[in-house]
C-alpha cells in the first residue's frame, strides 16, 4: 500500500510538534526550579531528600556519647550507647528508639519549603529517613541531606569536600560549633551559636553543593541545631535571599552562579 505524500507530511508534522512540545515542557519544568535547587532537582532525574534521624540524635543525648557513620551502618548501632545495666524504663526507651522513625519539625519545614520553591513535577522527589539509606544507594545520584552529622550521619561521608565541619566541645554532645578548616582574612576558626536546641538566640548553618560520583550532586543543609537547619530552609524560600547568596558567591554582572559551593549562614 502506498502512503500519500500529504499523509506522510501530516505524520511528520505531528511528530515534530510532539518533539517540540516535549522539549518545551522539559525546559519549562527545569526553569521552574530556581538556583541553587536546580543543581539537584533536574528534570528526568530522581532526587532523594534525606531527613535527619532524630532517634539517633536522642540516643547520643541519652548516652552522652558521640556516634559515627561507621557505627550507624551496623545492625547493632545502639549497643555503644546502652548502659551496662539498664533499668526497665531505659530498656523500654531504647526499644522505642530502635523500632520507630522520627524526624524534627525543622526538617519538615525544610522539606515543605523545598517542594514549594522547586515547582514542576514532584513525582521525581522521594523523601526518606537517614535510617533507611544505605552506603550503596548514596554513592551515585542527586541527594538533599538535611541536618548535621549528629542526626544525619550521611553528611559526614562528604566532609572531605567541605570547609566547615561540625565540632563538639570536649565531653559534650549538645555544645557544638562549625570548625573553619581554612580561615581567610578576618574569618574565625570556630563559629558557635546556641548552647543547645530550644534556647533563644541565633544559630549558624551551612549550605553546600558537592559532587557525588560521576554525575550526581549532593545538596547539604545543616545547622548546628534544629533552629539553624530550619532557618536555612526559610532563607532559600525567598527569591531575594537566593539572589543575595548568588551575589555573595561571585555571580554579579550577568555571571552565572557556581554549580558547587559552600556558604556559612548566620541564622
Amino acid at each position: 500500500m502506498t502512503i500519500a505524500p500529504w499523509a506522510l507530511s501530516a505524520v511528520l508534522a505531528v511528530t515534530c510538534l510532539y518533539l517540540l512540545y516535549s522539549r518545551h515542557r522539559a525546559a519549562v519544568e527545569s526553569a521552574a526550579v530556581p538556583w541553587p535547587l536546580s543543581s539537584v532537582f533536574e528534570s528526568g532525574h530522581r532526587t532523594q531528600i534525606i531527613v535527619a534521624d532524630i532517634n539517633y540524635g536522642m540516643l547520643q543525648f541519652i548516652s552522652q556519647k558521640l556516634g559515627s557513620l561507621e557505627e550507624y551502618m551496623l545492625p547493632n548501632y545502639q549497643q555503644p550507647h546502652r548502659a551496662a545495666n539498664p533499668t526497665a524504663r531505659e530498656k523500654r526507651a531504647l526499644e522505642f528508639l530502635d523500632n520507630t522513625l522520627h524526624t524534627s519539625y525543622a526538617d519538615v519545614v525544610v522539606v515543605s519549603k523545598l517542594l514549594s520553591v522547586m515547582g514542576g513535577n514532584h513525582d521525581q522527589v522521594v523523601v526518606r529517613s537517614a535510617r533507611d539509606l544505605s552506603l550503596r544507594e548514596i554513592g551515585e545520584g542527586n541527594f538533599v541531606l538535611v541536618g548535621s552529622p549528629a542526626s544525619n550521619p550521611w553528611v559526614s561521608l562528604f566532609e572531605s569536600k567541605l570547609n566547615f565541619l561540625e565540632s563538639h566541645a570536649p565531653g559534650s554532645v549538645t555544645t557544638k560549633a562549625f570548625l573553619n578548616k581554612r580561615p581567610r582574612g578576618r574569618e574565625k576558626t570556630h563559629y558557635a551559636g546556641l548552647a543547645r536546641s530550644g534556647e533563644g538566640g541565633e544559630d549558624f548553618a551551612t549550605i553546600a553543593i558537592v559532587p557525588n560520583g560521576q554525575r550526581g550532586k549532593v545538596f547539604i543543609m545543616q545547622g548546628l541545631h534544629q533552629e539553624g537547619t530550619e532557618a536555612v530552609g526559610r532563607f532559600l524560600e525567598e527569591l531575594e535571599n537566593r539572589q543575595k547568596l548568588a551575589e555573595a558567591l561571585g555571580a554579579r554582572n550577568g555571571a552565572p552562579p557556581p554549580t558547587f559551593f559552600e556558604a556559612l549562614y548566620y541564622a
